[in-house]
């Protein structure tokens, strides 16, 4: 039963144990860590602050989607019959206004 290839592979296995899986779950310690420490110095406890982070991360997050939205609607308008486009325009338009 098994064979070379079996006994290779069990025999591998403290070498991938002592290797492999311990670096994977020390990587994942040390980002815990690193992560942790990062997100210590901007709790301030302060709410303008956390707003303000908010606002940031909103207007980044909208100017993702419109340049996106803008290159999705360049690539549609070539493909896409007049009645799509209006679709399009109005879909990105509604977005503009809801996502602020």
């Amino acid at each position: 039963m098994g064979g070379p290839l079996l006994a290779a592979c069990l025999g591998g296995q403290p070498l991938a144990d002592a290797h492999i899986v311990d670096a994977v779950v020390d990587g994942v310690g040390s980002v815990t860590q690193w992560s942790g420490s990062a997100v210590r110095k901007i709790q301030t406890g302060r709410v303008q602050n956390y707003l303000l982070v908010a606002l940031v991360t909103v207007s980044v997050l909208l100017g993702v989607f419109l340049l996106f939205a803008e290159i999705v609607i360049a690539d549609s308008l070539i493909r896409r019959s007049p009645s799509e486009e209006s679709f399009m325009t109005n879909l990105l338009l509604t977005a503009i206004v809801f996502v602020p």
